[in-house]
């Protein structure tokens, strides 16, 4: 389940924006199976005004979620400032 500007690659496995992001940009996707963030390669907001919420927590700048566990009802949201 998504809704906002946001992609899925093929089989759901990233979440992608085929440019920069906007302000006032908000999309949220519900996970639909447990896992591991292993990684973000790239993984840049704006400091404090940009977050991708996970579950309650909030990751911006350049705090990477590497490691946090998902469950298969997980929410996961991006805001942009305006």
């Amino acid at each position: 389940m998504t809704s906002g500007p946001c992609t899925l690659s093929r089989g759901g496995n990233c979440v992608g924006r085929p440019s920069d992001y906007t302000a006032s940009e908000s999309c949220q996707i519900t996970s639909t199976r447990s896992g591991t963030i292993d990684s973000c390669p790239v993984f840049n907001t704006e400091s404090g005004y940009d977050f991708l919420n996970i579950d309650g927590t909030n990751y911006d700048g350049s705090s990477c979620p590497r490691g946090v566990s998902l469950s298969s009802r997980s929410t996961i949201t991006w805001t942009s400032d305006g």
